[in-house]
C-alpha cells in the first residue's frame, strides 16, 4: 500500500526534474541570444565612420579621383551573394552582410587609387555575374559621396563614376566605333594588385594566391 509520505516524495522529485529541465531550456535560449553574428551591425558601421582617419584628396591622382572631394575612405569586406547584393551600400544604407571594415590611411589610399587609374590594371574579359566582396566608400563630412565595388570572381568593378583607365583597351580596334568592345576586366597584374591590397587589410580576397608569389 502506497503511503502518503511516499506519494508526496514522488511528487517532489517530479517537480524538481521539471524545474531543472525548464532552467536548462532557459540557459540554452540565453546562450543562443548572446552568440555574436559574423556581420557588423549598422550602428557600428556608422559609428566607425566618425572614428576614421582623415585623408587629403590628391589632384595628381588619375581621373576621376583628381577632382573628387572627400575626407575619409573606408574599405569593407562583405558578401555579395551571387547577384542578390551588388554593392556595400544599397538604397542609401549599408547592407547587412559586412564582415570587416578598415579605414585607409593616406599611403594605403594613394596606392589603391594608383591601382584603379593605371591602364595596366585592365584589359581582360569579364563574367556576366557580379558577386562583389570588396567595397571602398569615400566620405565627406561623414556622408557617402562615392563608392566602388569589386568582384574578382567576375573580374571587374562597378563605380559611381566612370574610371577612364577601364576603357583603355578594346577589341576590334580599327573596325569602327560601333564595333569596339572595351576590355574592362582586370588583367593578371590588376588582380594581383587587388589581392595584395586586400591581404594588407586582412580581407577575404587577400586569402587568394597571387600569381606574383
Amino acid at each position: 500500500m502506497v503511503t502518503k509520505q511516499f506519494f508526496f516524495s514522488c511528487i517532489s522529485i517530479l517537480f524538481l526534474i521539471s524545474c531543472n529541465k525548464k532552467v536548462s531550456q532557459e540557459n540554452q535560449e540565453t546562450e543562443l541570444i548572446v552568440v555574436e553574428s559574423e556581420y557588423i551591425s549598422k550602428e557600428d558601421l556608422h559609428n566607425y565612420i566618425k572614428k576614421a582617419e582623415t585623408v587629403i584628396p590628391d589632384t595628381n591622382t588619375g581621373k576621376p579621383f583628381d577632382t573628387l572631394d572627400y575626407d575619409k575612405v573606408i574599405a569593407y569586406d562583405y558578401k555579395g551573394f551571387g547577384g542578390e547584393i551588388i554593392s556595400v551600400i544599397e538604397n542609401g544604407e549599408f547592407v547587412d552582410v559586412v564582415m570587416k571594415q578598415k579605414f585607409l590611411d593616406q599611403k594605403q589610399l594613394n596606392h589603391f587609387l594608383q591601382i584603379l587609374t593605371k591602364n595596366e590594371t585592365y584589359g581582360d574579359v569579364t563574367a556576366f555575374c557580379f558577386d562583389p566582396h570588396l567595397g571602398v566608400v569615400f566620405f565627406k563630412n561623414d556622408k557617402v559621396i562615392y563608392k566602388i565595388d569589386v568582384c574578382l570572381d567576375c573580374n571587374y568593378l562597378k563605380s559611381d563614376t566612370e574610371i577612364p583607365a577601364m576603357y583603355s583597351k578594346v577589341v576590334n580596334k580599327g573596325a569602327g566605333e560601333e564595333f569596339l568592345i572595351p576590355m574592362v576586366g582586370f588583367s593578371e597584374q590588376g588582380k594581383n594588385d587587388i589581392i595584395d591590397f586586400c591581404k594588407e587589410l586582412e580581407f577575404t580576397y587577400g586569402e587568394r594566391k597571387s600569381n606574383l608569389e
